[in-house]
């Protein structure tokens, strides 16, 4: 999944806390253009996405379904030559932001569900605070993208049965003791129609 590069994740998705208790992150990251959210939730050292409990650390459960409300959505940089990216922010079931970014080949097939990872690729930026902040990343490596429309200024589409695990913001390399989480379906619209 090398085109979910650094210049489609850095967007919207930031590393986060380490460390089970007081929350002690720092406000900004390696990535000057990057800025950490400060959260009253104490984060665990296995996972930003993570709180912790009286039982111990926490993962989020399902925070993205069909039904969560679209807040705003946007075309981003493409990541690489012959690449579109779209994102699109959400209430999640949780009560907190988050967004998903859809990254695809210009040339993706339309109408076709296509595997994550075959010239289609998808990430969740987790309990964001701006538009470059957010608590953790997650990247899908499994389910499908069925395309509707994609074009320079627009892709939309269906995401189904996504599994989505937690990542390094800065080399995408799954956390070992990272939270996961699923998509089972979810449409996105960014952008303008296509000509």
């Amino acid at each position: 999944m090398s085109i979910q590069s650094h210049s489609t994740i850095a967007l919207l998705a930031a590393s986060a806390a380490f460390g089970c208790g007081k929350d002690e992150r720092n406000n900004t990251s390696p990535d000057a253009a990057m800025t950490m959210p400060d959260s009253s939730a104490p984060a665990c050292t296995c996972s930003p996405a993570a709180v912790c409990r009286d039982t111990g650390c926490t993962c989020p459960a399902g925070f993205i379904t069909s039904t969560s409300p679209v807040i705003a959505n946007a075309m981003l940089a493409p990541p690489a030559a012959g690449y579109l990216s779209g994102a699109v922010s959400l209430s999640g079931t949780d009560a907190k932001y988050h967004s998903i970014i859809v990254t695809a080949q210009q040339i993706a097939t339309l109408g076709q569900a296509l595997p994550i990872g075959t010239g289609v690729y998808a990430a969740v930026g987790y309990d964001y605070a701006s538009a470059t902040s957010a608590r953790s990343v997650y990247i899908a490596n499994g389910g499908t993208v069925m395309l509707t429309r994609r074009c320079a200024g627009g892709i939309a589409g269906t995401l189904t049965n996504v599994t989505l695990v937690e990542a390094d913001y800065q080399t995408l390399v799954p956390l070992p003791n990272g939270c996961t989480t699923t998509i089972s379906s979810f449409a996105f619209d960014v952008g303008a129609a296509c000509p």
